[in-house]
């Protein structure tokens, strides 16, 4: 094969705060670059909702906070209103992860986005299935509590993310098996 006669381009990163080109400092999450330190500490308060390792380290720290609860044995209704809430939100952040991966359209990244989804899966059906098992007082403060906390991405929009992400990844069976358990929970 001959040598091109095109010397190979160049690719120029570009400054997420500033827009410079020439941007070598690069966020963990890989996909904001930065020109300086003062650019990257300038950008963070905005680019940290869409950042998947300040993220994954959310939840990190919310699952120790849960662990501890669980570990205490949160039998009384209030502190187990305070867990539900804890696990929603700790599902809410699962669903973000897992959407951010996949709209990064890398294959590399789907495995871990369906990671995210199952876990918000799983947290999801958890509380529901806990809010069942309060009565009284204890229920009416869930009620009050998660509705304030309800968020869009509730279990059928996970389930929706999921069946997409499978789609995605040409696993039409499951993608399949996931939008049918949506429809049947509706």
């Amino acid at each position: 094969m001959a040598a091109s006669l095109w010397p190979a381009p160049t690719l120029y990163h570009v400054c997420c705060k500033c827009t410079a080109l020439g941007a070598v400092l690069k966020c963990p999450c890989h996909v904001v670059y930065y020109c300086s330190t003062e650019c990257q500490k300038d950008h963070y308060l905005e680019h940290k909702h869409e950042c998947t390792d300040h993220l994954r380290k959310g939840i990190k720290k919310k699952s120790a906070v849960i662990s501890q609860l669980q570990d205490q044995g949160s039998s009384n209704g209030v502190a187990s209103v305070e867990l539900m809430v804890l696990e929603q939100e700790l599902a809410q952040i699962h669903n973000r992860v897992g959407m951010l991966m996949m709209a990064s359209l890398q294959a590399a990244k789907y495995q871990a986005a369906e990671t995210h989804f199952k876990q918000a899966l799983h947290l999801y059906r958890k509380v529901e299935a806990s809010c069942g098992t309060l009565r009284g007082a204890a229920a009416r403060v869930a009620a009050g509590k998660l509705a304030d906390k309800a968020a869009p991405e509730g279990l059928y929009a996970v389930m929706f993310n999921l069946g997409q992400l499978y789609g995605f990844m040409s696993k039409n069976d499951d993608e399949l098996q996931v939008l049918q358990e949506a429809l049947d929970e509706v």
